[in-house]
This record gives C-alpha cells, sequence and structure tokens, in this order.
C-alpha cells in the first residue's frame, strides 16, 4: 500500500494502523493466490524439488562482491527517504550507489576496471532502452488522465454508472471496478488512489458500503492497472527485464493475479475481511477468501483431475460457493475443495508413476 495507507487514513478518517490491520489478511490472500498458482503449474508441469547436491552453497553467494550493490542501493534509497526527497531523486541515489559499489566490488575482486566499466555501459544501455519505453506508455496515459480531469468525464462516468446500476450494488461495483482499471493506467499508485478515490468512491458510498471497504475496493483496482493489458506498465518493465513478449508476459501476469481482481469483490461479501465485525464474521471472511484463492490456484494452474479435462472445471464448485456470505456455503465450500484437492493429488501421483515408467 506503501503511502497511499497514510493518504487513506486522511480521506476515510481512520488512524494508519486501522488501515495497516485492514490491508492485512487481503495481502496474505494475494500472495496466498499467486503463490499457489505457481505451485501448482510447477507440479503439473513436473517440476521435482532440487536435491541438496544441486542447492549452491550460501557462502559462495554471500561474497563482497556480490552483497556491496544490493547494500549499497538499500543504503541509497534510504538515504533519499529519511532525507525527504522526491521518488525520482530517491531512486538516482540507489542506483549511483549501486554503481559505485558494482566498480568497487568488481576491482577489488581482482577484474579489469575496463571490463567492469564495459558491463556498466552496457547495463545502462539497456536500462535506457526500457526507460524510453515505459516513458512514452507514461506520457499517453497522462494525456489521457489529464482529459478525464479537463473535461470532468470522470463525474460524467459516476452518474452513467448510477443510472445504469438503478441501486444493484454488485452491477455497480463491476462496473466501478473497470473504470478504476482504466484510471489508473500509467500513475503511481499512490496518485492513481487519490483520483479515483475522489471521483469515484462516492458512487459506493452513497449505497450504504462502508467507506473503509469502498476505499480499499478502489485502491486496489486503481494499483491493479499496472499489470492490466494495454498499457501495463509493470508488463512492458518485466518483459524488459525478462526480454520474454510482452504479450506472453501479460498472459501470465493476469493468471497469477487473478485472485487479486476478485479480492475487492471479496470486501463487499465479507466486511470482516478487512477487520471490521464480530470474530465469526472475521473468520468466515478468511476462510471463504482462502478457498476461493486456493480454488482460483488451482482451476488457473490447470490442477489435474482423475475424470478428464472438462472436469478442470469442478474447481469453479468451491470458488462459487466461497463468494456466498452464510456460513453453510463457507462450510459446503471448504469441504468441496478439500475432497477435490485429495482426488487431484491421486490424479498427479497417477500421472507421475505412468511418466517414470515410460521414462
Amino acid at each position: 500500500m506503501g503511502t497511499a495507507a497514510f493518504v487513506m487514513a486522511e480521506l476515510v478518517g481512520v488512524n494508519y494502523w486501522s488501515i495497516a490491520l485492514a490491508g492485512v489478511v487481503p495481502a496474505l490472500l494475494f500472495y496466498l493466490g499467486i503463490y499457489s498458482t505457481v505451485h501448482v503449474i510447477a507440479r503439473r508441469q513436473g517440476f521435482r524439488p532440487v536435491t541438496s547436491e544441486d542447492l549452491p552453497d550460501w557462502r559462495g553467494a554471500m561474497t563482497f562482491a556480490r552483497l556491496a550493490p544490493i547494500v549499497a542501493a538499500l543504503l541509497g534509497l534510504g538515504f533519499g527517504v529519511l532525507n525527504g526527497n522526491s521518488v525520482e531523486l530517491t531512486a538516482c541515489y540507489g542506483m549511483i550507489a549501486m554503481l559505485v559499489a558494482v566498480l568497487v566490488a568488481r576491482i577489488s575482486s581482482g577484474e579489469d576496471p575496463r571490463a567492469v566499466i564495459g558491463i556498466i555501459i552496457r547495463a545502462l544501455e539497456a536500462g535506457g532502452k526500457g526507460v524510453v519505453i515505459v516513458g512514452i506508455l507514461l506520457v499517453g496515459a497522462q494525456v489521457f488522465v489529464a482529459m478525464i480531469n479537463l473535461t470532468g468525464f470522470g463525474v460524467a462516468v459516476t452518474a452513467a454508472v448510477l443510472s445504469i446500476g438503478q441501486g444493484q450494488i454488485w452491477l455497480i461495483a463491476g462496473l466501478m471496478a473497470i473504470v478504476c482499471l482504466i484510471a489508473g493506467m500509467g500513475l503511481p499508485t499512490s496518485a492513481a488512489y487519490v483520483m479515483v478515490a475522489a471521483v469515484f468512491a462516492p458512487a459506493l458510498i452513497q449505497q450504504g458500503i462502508d467507506p473503509l471497504v469502498v476505499h480499499m475496493f478502489v485502491l486496489y483496482y486503481a494499483a491493479l492497472s499496472v499489470i492490466t493489458p494495454p498499457v501495463c506498465l509493470g508488463v512492458f518493465v518485466a518483459a524488459t527485464i525478462a526480454q520474454a513478449p510482452w504479450m506472453k508476459v501479460a498472459g501470465e501476469t493476469l493468471r497469477l493475479g487473478a485472485t487479486a481482481y476478485a479480492l475487492p469483490m471479496l470486501f463487499l461479501a465479507y466486511p470482516g475481511m478487512l477487520g471490521g465485525g464480530e470474530a465469526g464474521d472475521i473468520l468466515r471472511a478468511i476462510l471463504s477468501g482462502g478457498v476461493f484463492a486456493l480454488g482460483v490456484a488451482h482451476l488457473l494452474g490447470g490442477a489435474r483431475l482423475p475424470w478428464g479435462g472438462l472436469s478442470r472445471l469442478l474447481w469453479v464448485v468451491p470458488i462459487g460457493l466461497a463468494l456466498m456470505p452464510p456460513w453453510p456455503a463457507t462450510a459446503a465450500a471448504a469441504i468441496v475443495f478439500a475432497i477435490l484437492v485429495v482426488f487431484s493429488r491421486k490424479a498427479l501421483g497417477a500421472a507421475e508413476n505412468i511418466e517414470m515408467q515410460t521414462a
């Protein structure tokens, strides 16, 4: 959440720690969804645990040449933050400190200074090319945002959403999610949140939803714009680093981040997920959110079931039940998910045995 948490505390009228506490469970569910999706994909593709013989010696990774650039970059960033500098200048401090550390560490380890300088020049060249791509996207996104602000388009969209929704909270929330994703394009998290909160949050608050829930809702979707095509600045940066086609990276990003797109909707169904209500409400929200995140991970990760290809759609059953607030639905979601996991493990074990026999 970063600085957006402080801004939200001011807008909602609560203290910072209330905002931080409200963000704990959603953050854990987000990471649970990503980890589980990667785990399911790895198991389906036959990845095996790394043996102790293949593990690198940790002492070899803790050398001065490896640690110095990381520590120097963190110190540079910390200096900029504590000094109250802008984000750009803070990043510049970190980059300069890292480059100096790389130069000193590699030369002190006996490398040719000219070779080290060549590495730094190539790194700066690659970074410059990546910045050009991201910069063009940022300019286009800023033009779009300026047009929204200057023309009053955002206010008109809010009125249109309320008119179309006709008091249907889920329909209004779905439309607002799309609008927030578009409006947050090309903006840092805090800036995107401030804009969508000021323009679009009142539409949901007017429907009687708790302001904290609404602001967390718009914050998530505004932040998710960084991985949502077509702008998806985070995707372009990742594609540049991975030297992979950005469309392929975008597809994988959407699959891994699928849980995050649905989490804000769970805020509306389960306000207890943000720490509100009684202990039972919070427990039900955590259980439902956990089943939902794990169910989505198994569905999108392609977890095997022993009844053929289309049987994978059975993962939709616990996902759908997890979206229903009553306790019986939550319990049923957990039970169905547990049963499917048992069968999935059996199917995976059978597939692994066949592969071992044919190898």
